[in-house]
């Protein structure tokens, strides 16, 4: 049955959600003294079940139970439910293609660890990413260590599920973008291509790269090309520069 509650947990991620538009807030979970470390503002009208540290314990455990993920120590003593963000969809995409949103899109292949992903999401925003491309064969599923870890970076982008990466690149290049995978036996040089307007930027897993796939399809392909022995980085590191560097080229 698909859940209809999504945990958050970690202040910022939490302050970021209370001020979505798009959420809608069923309730904050917390203790008295932890309530004193968000804002009558941020709060505002919302439901906020005060209990002790015990029963706060007992009551999000439950709440964990309920949605299907693992309980874990709660930082902060606040945890907040609200409705799921919404996926978006290849369709949502293809009809929102050369939108301010989707000038730059972030696509990332075969990644699937949810701590890089959050970390990636955070990079993303920093650099003002907004819509990311996501490629899983099971429901893009994201639960309060994602959320905490992303550090509200999730609720300033727009999350596209495609049931197929490869066919996604080929619509993105009939669209008239520039698609620039980075690999370490890509090119080492940056050109002035990169300045095009509409530019989907793909990162692959840090064991495997680009999918073959997705590999054939890209226009560009790029080596971050570390002056160490070391050649590969954590796919979340790899990222942060390869946006730096493409960005500000």
């Amino acid at each position: 049955m698909e859940n209809t509650s999504e945990l958050i947990v970690g202040k910022h991620s939490i302050e970021a959600a209370l001020t979505n538009p798009k959420r809608k807030i069923k309730a904050i979970y917390c203790t008295s003294e932890s309530k004193k470390t968000l804002t009558n503002k941020l709060l505002g009208t919302h439901k906020v079940l005060v209990s002790s540290k015990d029963d706060f314990v007992k009551t999000t455990q439950k709440l964990y139970k309920q949605v299907g993920f693992e309980y874990k120590r709660i930082p902060s003593d606040i945890l907040l439910e609200t409705t799921p963000k919404e996926i978006r969809d290849f369709e949502w995409l293809l009809s929102n293609l050369k939108g301010p949103s989707t000038e730059k899109l972030l696509v990332l292949d075969q990644i699937t660890d949810m701590q890089n992903i959050a970390a990636i999401f955070r990079t993303a925003a920093f650099f003002n990413i907004k819509t990311i491309v996501v490629s899983r064969k099971n429901d893009f599923n994201m639960g309060p260590s994602f959320y905490r870890n992303s550090s509200g970076a999730a609720e300033h982008l727009e999350i596209i599920n495609v049931s197929s990466l490869s066919r996604c690149v080929a619509k993105l290049k009939a669209a008239g973008y520039l698609t620039v995978g980075f690999d370490e036996k890509g090119d080492l040089s940056l050109n002035k291509d990169v300045e095009k307007k509409y530019l989907a930027i793909v990162m692959g897993a840090e064991d495997k790269g680009m999918s073959n796939a997705v590999g054939r399809l890209v226009d560009k392909t790029i080596s971050l090309g570390g002056a160490g022995q070391i050649k590969t980085l954590n796919v979340s590191v790899a990222t942060a520069i390869a946006l730096e560097r493409i960005l500000n080229t």
